[in-house]
């Protein structure tokens, strides 16, 4: 996704080198979904005289950009895998950070001047994203040819009781975001399109991470997670090498601020003895103290030009105003009778707001603290207000409130421009909001990020859509001449994506209520999916609209589905084989005598292979509407976790618990053909290449093996595909590209090379 900002950053993936060959993977999408967020902020400094290189910008097509890794004093960069540096002269750079209480945002713009002999440079280049907890994920736009991984970015198991963090960079023009599960940055869209980005993924925090920024110079990033650690590590090498590590108090960090030289570091959160700490980065010697609360302190932020001033916003209903450095006390503001949700100085450092859950914003100059206006009188919005973000000219405000309207104020006149009515549902309340150089952006509890259009205020020129919680299963479709990737999730919601753009939606209509265990493709183009909600759905990939029919009540809760010509399939479910004829139930057997955990139907449609937990493998042949034992018993080395068949219908392919995957020879009578040793813990899924030479499989230890039908000595091993949790699902766009997902909510797709 493209704001069409500079970026300054080494390549972090040219060439995956791979086991047994190499593999080359570009960005899907970073379609984010943040759910349940609570903002509170927005604001930032402003910096000049700062140069980024980077190569083969092509602002029309964001995407094709290539990074350099730049010398701190502004020297020659070194590019990599080219020789044609590109040199952007930063004129002017102007961050805006939109702090989320529960969610932190930080977006930073610079505007560029390039040489006009330059090739490949019609504009500015692009901008980036990052969100995270436990680990942080950092993507950036790199030259199609040397990228390495496409990954389609998603948030899991985002809730109300779990804080998250948004913030951004300004040198890297990165922003950073809070997940339960990593912190990811990935380029932002333009209004008008938008682009893939590619994944890094920074996991050393031991404990879930809160919130992270970005330095001025964009050299270092402040991390910090619930156990009050802080840690301030490169972002120029692709080791990101860890800088300092400090503990400023005890208790979760909420927020971070850097002053613009980079030199000082303001922590706030829930500290048991105190609520914030200020002090140098590179000795953690302290330069004040942040005092005046007497709760919990949400949001700090620095005056980022010279008198330095500091602002903070407490549960105490109060901000407090500090000089310094080094930092003092001055005095507390109490204008406001609910939680202060957020502080931010405006660009120009002349002025700064708070925003409250009293729906009140106040305006308060920047270098006395003094009182200026009260943004709309009485109350600024009906609802408790979340995030404000100011414009870069530093005239307006962009506000986002739980009365589900996101509004834009004219500051000098106190008055409302635009009122952006996003919905009447509770999940259309607009908890985060950014106002990056022309582009306006709001998030609703839904976890949707609205594109904002000023001359349509009724209508967003976007919304980016993508799931929420953990990703079970997925599988691919073409549709209409492209290949589309279908996700189900834990929460029960189907999204599909385009390949080639990551681009996303989910289908229409009320669908499944709980996890989607499996999914499917079937001869006639529907999607059938199990569900744990105890049905099985039929889906139109043409409509993409979920409907009262297709839907199948299944006695048992099911496991798995698999689909055949003529238009079976064949459900497991707990103690139970069902066999379904044209979307109806026509034959189960009940207590087979073992417990069914996967099945897998030929591609003739005339037998059946169930998996168990027993570590066996059932054939069953289709007969009419009815299943019949065929007594043949395949055994596999642990309880069967998945089963598949090759394309061509020659091989049957299992894999375990004792981690192995046994491959069988259909034509020699199920013989056994070979054995495939590799992975480290259990293995959970399998699918074979189009080639039916080639067969994946994921596991536990978070690795995917790419094998060789014919020699289990050759293959690709993907190491840490999913580096926080288990491949939980894997299938083949074509012959030499990977999709996978994970219990990260991410799906990426991988391109082998052999």
């Amino acid at each position: 996704m493209d704001f069409g900002l500079p970026v300054r950053t080494p390549v972090l993936w040219a060439s995956g080198s791979f086991e047994g060959g190499t593999g080359k993977c570009s960005l899907v999408a970073g379609h984010i979904c943040m759910k349940h967020l609570l903002t509170t902020g927005c604001l930032g400094p402003a910096q000049r005289g700062c140069r980024e290189f980077l190569e083969g910008v092509n602002e029309s097509y964001l995407g094709v950009l290539s990074l350099f890794r730049g010398s701190r004093g502004g020297g020659g960069a070194q590019p990599l895998g080219s020789s044609l540096p590109l040199e952007a002269h930063v004129s002017a750079r102007t961050p805006h950070r939109v702090t989320v209480q529960y969610f932190e945002f930080v977006f930073s713009h610079q505007w560029t001047e390039v040489p006009a002999d330059r090739v490949g440079y019609p504009g500015p280049a692009t901008r980036e994203l990052l969100l995270g907890t436990r680990s942080i994920w950092k993507a950036s736009a790199l030259n199609e040819m040397q990228s390495s991984q496409k990954v389609t970015l998603t948030l899991s198991g985002l809730s109300l009781e779990e804080p998250r963090t948004l913030s951004g960079g300004t040198r890297d023009q990165q922003l950073l975001q809070e997940s339960t599960e990593a912190l990811l940055r990935v380029p932002c869209p333009t209004a008008s399109t938008l682009n893939p980005a590619l994944a890094d993924i920074y996991t050393e925090h031991a404990h879930q991470v809160v919130v992270a920024k970005y330095a001025p110079s964009g050299f270092y990033i402040a991390s910090g997670d619930v156990s009050g650690k802080l840690r301030i590590w490169d972002t120029t090498q692709k080791e990101h090498l860890l800088k300092y590590e400090y503990q400023p108090f005890a208790g979760k960090i909420k927020d971070i601020a850097w002053t613009e030289d980079s030199k000082r570091i303001a922590v706030v959160g829930e500290g048991r003895e105190k609520f914030g700490a200020v002090f140098l980065w590179d000795s953690g010697s302290s330069v004040g103290e942040i005092t005046g609360h007497n709760k919990v302190i949400n949001s700090v932020d620095i005056k980022q030009s010279r008198p330095y001033r500091l602002a903070t916003g407490s549960d105490d209903n109060c901000a407090a105003f500090f000089e310094g450095p080094p930092f003092k006390f001055k005095f507390t503001i109490g204008d406001h009778n609910r939680f202060v949700n957020c502080v931010r100085f405006s660009p120009d450092g002349n002025r700064f707001a708070t925003a409250s859950a009293d729906g009140q914003i106040y305006i308060y100059d920047g270098k006395t603290g003094e009182k200026v206006c009260a943004l709309g009188g009485d109350k600024a919005h009906d609802g408790g207000i979340y995030a404000i973000s100011w414009s870069p000219d530093s005239t307006h405000l962009l506000s986002a409130s739980g009365d589900k309207t996101s509004k834009i104020w004219d500051v000098n006149v106190n008055s409302v421009v635009n009122t952006f009515t996003m919905g009447s549902t509770v999940l259309d309340q607009q908890l985060g909001c950014l106002w990056q150089k022309d582009h306006l952006l709001s998030i609703s509890l839904s976890g949707y990020i609205n594109y904002l259009d000023k001359n349509n205020p009724s209508k967003p020129l976007r919304v980016i859509k993508g799931h929420s919680k953990s990703i079970q299963c997925l599988t691919v479709h073409k549709n209409g001449g492209k290949s589309y990737i279908y996700s189900g999730s834990h929460d029960g919601h189907i999204n599909y994506w385009d390949s080639e753009t990551g681009e996303n939606d989910s289908f229409a209509g009320k669908g499944h209520t709980n996890q989607v265990s499996r999914m499917t493709v079937d001869e006639s183009g529907q999607l059938v999916s199990c569900s744990m909600d105890d049905t099985v759905r039929y889906t139109n990939l043409t409509l993409r609209d979920y409907s009262g029919q297709g839907v199948v009540k299944m006695d048992m809760q099911p496991k798995c589905v698999a689909v055949g010509p003529g238009g079976y399939a064949v459900v497991v479910c707990i103690g139970q084989i069902v066999l379904l004829k044209d979307q109806k139930k026509c034959f189960s057997i009940d207590n087979p005598g073992y417990e069914p955990e996967v099945v897998a139907v030929h591609p003739s449609g005339d037998m059946v292979a169930v998996g168990g937990t027993d570590g066996n493998v059932r054939l069953y042949s289709i007969l009419g509407t009815t299943l019949k034992d065929e007594g043949r018993v395949l055994e596999a080395k642990g309880p069967v976790t998945d089963v598949a068949y090759s394309h061509d219908g020659a091989f049957l392919a299992v894999c375990d618990a004792s981690k192995v995957v046994t491959v069988f020879s259909v034509a020699d009578g199920y013989s056994e053909n070979n054995v495939f040793y590799g992975h480290h813990a259990k293995i959970v899924c399998l699918a074979w290449s189009p080639d039916n030479e080639h067969f994946a499989s994921g596991g536990m230890d978070m690795m995917v093996y790419v094998w060789t039908l014919s020699d289990p000595e050759t293959r690709v091993k993907i190491q840490d595909a999913h580096r926080l949790h288990h491949v939980s699902s894997l299938a083949w766009l074509d012959e030499h590209t990977l999709v996978t997902t994970s219990h990260d909510a991410s799906v990426k797709e991988w391109t082998i090379s052999y």
